[in-house]
């Protein structure tokens, strides 16, 4: 009987992705075949499929074994830490992204509404200073009394001082016909001015002191009846 050569020269191998799934890999002591065996293959006796002759791996392939077994398992569970964690993130990620998304829209419909709600009250403004223009409008256009004498009588002030300018041209003309002194034509002439200049200040200031009184009391009377509508429409209220 051959003496059973042991095998003391092996290494730890992973045919998957699973911790059962380790062999010892060592080379057949006769022909160099490479071999593999598994946990409970290790210590016992066995044969080469290549050359047939027996051997025995070394009974501390155990040890081995399970080192790598162990190795292999916390392998896997930092890997699946790993991929816990980056389903985490990725989740973080994912929900932070949703709250970003829904603030920016929240704060896009409270833009929106703002400016909404600007734009109805501008449009409200708007539409009562309309509506109060039209009001006044309408007071001034209705109840006032027209003073008719009055403007008359302020036309006829401002005729009187266009008339009394054309005379005193007429007359400036006319004496520089006459055969007076130059001295009588001269002093003649500055009356004829002067009368003339005080005139028209007279006429005018007439005149427009009339149209400021009309204009005046036509004021008065359309603040008047636009404070009785107001208080009118306060009443109805």
């Amino acid at each position: 009987m051959s003496k059973i050569q042991v095998v003391t020269e092996f290494k730890p191998v992973r045919k998957g992705v699973v911790a059962k799934e380790i062999r010892i890999s060592f080379k057949c002591p006769y022909c160099k075949a490479s071999l593999l065996a598994a946990e409970e293959e290790i210590g016992a006796a066995d044969n080469c499929p290549h050359c047939g002759k027996p051997f025995q791996l070394d009974p501390t392939a155990k040890e081995v074994f399970r080192a790598a077994e162990r190795a292999v398992l916390r392998a896997a569970e930092k890997e699946n830490e790993a991929r816990l964690q980056a389903e985490e993130e990725a989740r973080q990620q994912l929900e932070e992204k949703k709250l970003a998304a829904a603030k920016a829209e929240e704060q896009r419909l409270l833009r929106e509404a703002a400016t909404k709600q600007k734009e109805q009250l501008l449009q409200a403004q708007k539409e009562s200073v309309q509506r109060l223009a039209n009001e006044k409008a309408e007071y001034r256009q209705r109840g006032v009394r027209g003073y008719p004498t009055l403007i008359w009588l302020a036309d006829v002030c401002t005729t009187l001082s266009v008339f009394n300018i054309l005379a005193s041209v007429c007359l400036l003309l006319l004496m520089i016909g006459l055969s007076y002194p130059d001295e009588v034509k001269v002093t003649l002439a500055i009356m004829i001015i002067a009368q003339t200049v005080f005139g028209w200040l007279i006429l005018t200031v007439i005149s427009e002191s009339i149209r400021l009184f009309v204009n005046m009391a036509q004021d008065t009377e359309r603040l008047l009846l636009f404070r009785e509508a107001e208080a009118g429409k306060d009443w109805a209220k």
